[in-house]
């Protein structure tokens, strides 16, 4: 297993150029929305709720969300461990839903690794495996069968949730309601509710819950806001009702989770930027 991250501007030449895992496959958990196209695919989006999944050999192109550039950091898998995972049912393809365990452990990990630069390998490479596990099964249990009368109406299909995805993500603070969404795509409610809980295993309102507390779990991890503050800029109503959200979700109220992150410790702060990193040294092989 190894992890790492990799960071284009818009205007770089690399984030326009047709990018390829060429030796492991990876799963990819983008920091910044992002959509991915590849070679006769349908696109599928990247956000902190949804993994993007690369296969080896298979070509893609990233396309910008509102003109910004990428950020993706990634767990790469050796081939015979993957092949071990996903025994059953094929790689999932395109994207995974990124679970709340997983979502959380991951970042949990990446902190550790910017604040501290160095960490225990084994438990990093258990708890990457561990991500990547569940991931993986979340992929698998939406996964289906394909043909030909499916594969086109999956593709059609998968344009609606990109768009779905991408207004969520643009709007995450505002409100939304279903005639909004479903007048801004130009389809009925009832098949946007259908075709978004089909592929993605959750309603619309559900998705961008879980996008505006994972946004959350940064603001108030490294942000000097108040609570009611980054509840106000997310769109709740109340910061009782953002705390009990919150709280539901990650098993703490957000100003404990304050706490646990800003006291003394591994997980206290990012590390500056920089432009690409990967732990278990190896030739670096840029992701989306």
């Amino acid at each position: 297993m190894i992890l790492g991250e990799t960071r284009f501007d818009p205007d770089e030449a690399a984030f326009r150029e047709e990018g390829v895992a060429e030796v492991w496959p990876s799963i990819a958990f983008p920091r910044r929305p992002l959509g991915i196209r590849a070679a006769d695919a349908a696109p599928v989006f990247g956000d902190a709720n949804t993994a993007i999944l690369f296969t080896v050999g298979r070509p893609y192109r990233r396309i910008s969300v509102d003109g910004h550039g990428s950020w993706t950091e990634w767990i790469e898998i050796r081939p015979d461990v993957l092949a071990e995972m996903v025994s059953e049912l094929p790689f999932p393809s395109g994207c995974a839903p990124a679970p709340t365990q997983a979502h959380l452990a991951h970042r949990l990990a990446r902190r550790r690794l910017d604040s501290e630069g160095a960490v225990d390998g084994l438990a990093l490479e258990e708890t990457a495996l561990a991500i990547a596990s569940h991931v993986l099964a979340a992929g698998r249990a939406l996964q289906r069968e394909d043909g030909p009368a499916r594969s086109a109406r999956e593709r059609a299909h998968r344009d609606l949730v990109f768009d779905v995805q991408m207004l969520l993500n643009r709007r995450l603070g505002r409100a939304l309601s279903l005639a909004d969404i479903s007048d801004a795509l130009s389809v009925s409610p009832f098949h946007l509710c259908r075709v978004f809980r089909e592929l993605t295993g959750i309603p619309i309102h559900r998705y961008r819950d879980r996008l505006r507390l994972r946004a959350a779990l940064e603001m108030i991890a490294d942000g000097d806001e108040s609570v009611l503050d980054v509840a106000l800029a997310l769109g709740y109503s109340s910061e009782a009702h953002f705390s009990d959200s919150f709280r539901r979700a990650f098993g703490l109220r957000p100003g404990a989770f304050r706490r646990s992150m800003k006291g003394s410790g591994p997980t206290r702060s990012f590390s500056p930027e920089r432009r690409s990193r990967r732990h278990r040294h190896r030739e670096e092989r840029p992701k989306g």
